[in-house]
């Protein structure tokens, strides 16, 4: 969250690769080692979303240049958006279990990239970590794609043995 809500508006980049690209400028690296800065490709329709968002909804919020402000036009801090997912989740009425934060999206991005094939090194990159045991951390796996890929490799080593 913290890297989202010091993006400015320069920093969305639609034209760039297939999709477009964020310029994520403060990215957060680990140990305290300073900004990680990174391109990130806007996946998964975040390129329709973010031109709705700045064409129809940004125009409402004062002029500067955070891409996600409060009603002064300041950036949004991070503890505002998990303070708001809080409550929405509250008036949806979810209880313990069916709660989720923002970096609980984080996570489940990573896990969804990686079970629709995307490697563990790609997905690294995506998320800015410098170590690919971080990246590890993230990745949790449903038990079905960890089924479908033992079946997967056990039917490998079979066919090649038969020959």
């Amino acid at each position: 969250m913290s890297e989202v809500v010091r993006l400015d508006t320069c920093d969305v980049h639609p034209g760039l690769g297939s999709s477009g690209k964020l310029h994520v400028r403060f990215g957060k690296a680990a140990g305290g080692s300073g900004p990680c800065p990174r391109w990130a490709p806007m996946l998964d329709g975040l390129e329709r979303i973010l031109a709705w968002y700045l064409s129809d909804v940004r125009p409402f919020f004062p002029g500067t240049a955070p891409l996600f402000c409060d009603a002064r036009g300041r950036a949004l801090k991070p503890e505002t958006v998990r303070d708001r997912l809080a409550r929405l989740l509250d008036l949806e009425g979810r209880s313990g279990n069916d709660r989720f934060t923002p970096h609980d999206l984080r996570r489940a991005c990573a896990t969804h990239h990686y079970e629709q094939g995307m490697d563990l090194v790609t997905v690294q990159q995506l998320l800015g970590h410098r170590h690919i045991a971080a990246t590890m951390a993230y990745v949790r796996p449903s038990m079905a794609f960890v089924e479908d890929a033992w079946r997967h490799a056990t039917l490998t080593a079979i066919t090649g043995l038969a020959g």
